[in-house]
This record gives C-alpha cells, sequence and structure tokens, in this order.
C-alpha cells in the first residue's frame, strides 16, 4: 500500500544540501528544453515533449542527448524505441503534446519539465513506486503499474507533500517531492541492489 508517511519521512531524512539541489531538478531540466530549442528552432514544449518521449528506458544524460540529436537530425527511422520515434516526430510536426505522449508516467514527466517542477503530479517510475510502497523490488518481483496502481501512488506522493508542509512549514510540489526522495533512495540503496 503506497505510504505518504513513508515518502514524507525519506523526504525529511535527506540533508538540507540535497533538498534544495534535487528541488531544482526539474527546473534544471526546464532549462535544458529551453537550451535545445533555441539552438534547433522548435519550442520549448517541442524540446520538453521529445526528452519526455525518449525518457523510457534511458538514464538521463542519454535521454538529453537522444531527443537533442532526434531535433537535430529529424530522423525518425532508428536509433531508440520505434513508438518513442512516432511521438517524437508528431511532437516536431506540431501536434498536441500532451495527447501524443498518451502515458501517465512519461506524461507527467513533461508536465514536471515544462512546469519547472511546479506540476503538482509526481512522475511515478519503477523506483518511485518502490519508495512508496517500501519494498526494493526487482523486475521479476515489481508488479505492473497500471493506471489505478499509478493514480495510488501518484496520491499518495500528493500527500507526502502536504505532510512534508506540515511538518516543516515549506511546500514543495509533488514532483519536487518525488525527484527528492529518488534520489535519496538511491543513495541509500544503490549498492544493495535497488536499482536492479
Amino acid at each position: 500500500i503506497p505510504s505518504p508517511e513513508r515518502i514524507a519521512d525519506l523526504f525529511l531524512s535527506a540533508d538540507n544540501a540535497d533538498i534544495m539541489a534535487w528541488a531544482d531538478w526539474y527546473a534544471d531540466a526546464y532549462d535544458i528544453a529551453g537550451d535545445i530549442a533555441e539552438r534547433y528552432g522548435v519550442t520549448r514544449e517541442q524540446a520538453a515533449g521529445v526528452i519526455a518521449a525518449t525518457s523510457p528506458l534511458n538514464s538521463w544524460g542519454a535521454n538529453v542527448r537522444l531527443a537533442e540529436r532526434i531535433i537535430a537530425t529529424r530522423n525518425f527511422s532508428s536509433g531508440y524505441l520505434g513508438t518513442g520515434l512516432r511521438k517524437c516526430e508528431r511532437i516536431l510536426a506540431g501536434d498536441d503534446i500532451v495527447m501524443v505522449l498518451n502515458s501517465d508516467k512519461i506524461t507527467n514527466f513533461y508536465l514536471a519539465i515544462i512546469s519547472a517542477g511546479e506540476h503538482d503530479v509526481a512522475v511515478i517510475d519503477r523506483h518511485a513506486f518502490d519508495i512508496a510502497v517500501g519494498v526494493r523490488h526487482n523486475d521479476n518481483t515489481r508488479p505492473t503499474i497500471g493506471k489505478r496502481r499509478y493514480a495510488e501512488v501518484a496520491k499518495a506522493y500528493t500527500d507526502a507533500a502536504d505532510l512534508i508542509a506540515s511538518r516543516a512549514g515549506v511546500r514543495f510540489g509533488a514532483s519536487i517531492v518525488q525527484s527528492v526522495t529518488w534520489v535519496t533512495h538511491r543513495r541509500l540503496y544503490w549498492s544493495a541492489g535497488a536499482w536492479a
């Protein structure tokens, strides 16, 4: 069962420097999308949409490099998952980005980037899920994160943001709570196989 208390406790266990650094993560991503947009003559929204569309199965650095390459070359035929490439092509053709992305996780990732972290729905990936339920799964044991489960976990992050505000007197959006807890969890458990 997703636990807002567990999420809030993990967030509040981070030191202030980490909280401030990772609270800016989506703002930094917003700036990166803006830089790519300016270099290649697309909108910031399109750049953020392509970043979101190419995020599955990518580390952040690889994600940004791939998105920039796709925007620069307009090559939609190879180098990434076909579904993601088709989404990139439609985004750069001017289609509605949220409609094109059409996935809770990548749509919320896009909205978190384009709002510089002010979007109040957390981006729920496998790690955010594990944090919320308090179990370090691997890919064989983690249940599928369908729409209902995604909504339950996302609500837990929103509720955790409220708990943090009541305990610490500072309100962070759910997407920022997710980014800080993600990094804190990674630091605690990387060597213990949390990211298998």
